[in-house]
């Protein structure tokens, strides 16, 4: 007899009962992860069902082509009908949810690899700065992290780094001359 997951979750919490106290904790443990991955990867199913649907809504009409008919007329006689490909905005709004999530994630990911390029360039002794200075500027950049996920489009890039980089380098160019 096979189980499902919601029963195979139940016995396994029952079994725990019977155990002894770090296999049973363990039997829990166990039990709540296979529950959790289990409303993962139902919601990962229903947005591939959803970008799915939306993929082929916009194939079918790529292949279609979206046709009118406008109807040519003068003086109220019909003088000509053509054909016009007319271009809509589709509404795709699982593939957007689905890109925003991936921006964050890579987000996460550059901000990571800043943040360990940084401490790996310390410890290596390519930044000669002191210990706290460093560990201040790592606690920033971690901190963005967090802040990316909630940040406003206020339209800072790295363009503005690259900015402030250059002022600051005329700057210091200036005060050592």
């Amino acid at each position: 007899m096979r189980l499902t997951i919601k029963q195979l979750v139940h016995a396994a919490h029952q079994a725990a009962r019977y155990l002894p106290k770090a296999s049973a904790q363990l039997m829990r443990d166990l039990a709540e992860r296979l529950d959790t991955t289990q409303a993962a990867l139902c919601e990962s199913l229903k947005i591939r069902d959803a970008l799915a649907t939306e993929n082929l809504a916009l194939k079918d009409t790529l292949k279609n082509g979206v046709v009118e008919k406008h109807h040519q007329t003068s003086h109220g006689i019909t003088i000509g009908v053509k054909n016009v490909i007319v271009q809509r905005e589709i509404d795709t709004p699982a593939t957007d949810t689905w890109v925003d999530g991936q921006r964050t994630i890579g987000r996460a990911e550059g901000v990571n690899f800043a943040a360990a390029r940084l401490a790996a360039a310390f410890n290596h002794g390519f930044i000669d700065k002191p210990t706290a200075e460093v560990y201040d500027v790592v606690k920033v950049v971690l901190g963005a992290r967090e802040e990316l996920a909630t940040a406003p489009d206020d339209g800072l890039s790295g363009e503005y780094a690259e900015q402030a980089l250059n002022d600051w380098a005329a700057q210091l160019r200036g005060s050592q001359v």
